[in-house]
């Protein structure tokens, strides 16, 4: 049996032990092959390239980050994965974890870079 990780946030925990192999697009690596499979929001901006966010919607770093993409008006997807539920919550956390390994949120991923944590700096460089 694998291990076990459980991410903690206020009164959520999410399970990142996920074993179901996830299929990708190689022009956009993070995200399913499937549009009709994507659960994921898509928010409106200047187009810098694929930048999608994996967040908690319960984490005050994930909505820092939410609001510098939104300030900066770029076009981005965002994903709760704490609100996903079976195969779209086990699809998500495959995908995290192949970016971060430690399952950490928020997780942004811009075009081929992966960026943990709310980090203002490095996000406002991989946007330019």
């Amino acid at each position: 049996m694998g291990r076990l990780f459980v991410v903690v946030t206020y009164q959520k925990v999410v399970p990142s032990a996920i074993l179901l192999a996830v299929v990708l697009q190689p022009d956009r690596p993070f995200l399913p092959r499937k549009e009709s499979e994507v659960s994921f929001t898509h928010v409106d901006g200047r187009d810098v390239g694929p930048v999608m966010l994996y967040a908690l919607s319960t984490c005050v770093w994930c909505r820092k980050t939410r609001n510098l993409l939104e300030e900066l008006g770029v076009a981005y997807d965002y994903e709760y994965v704490d609100l996903l539920v079976g195969p779209e919550r086990t699809e998500a956390m495959n995908t995290v974890r192949k970016w971060n390994a430690a399952c950490s949120f928020p997780t942004l991923i811009v075009k081929d870079k992966c960026i943990v944590g709310f980090m203002e700096d490095q996000i406002r460089e991989a946007l330019k």
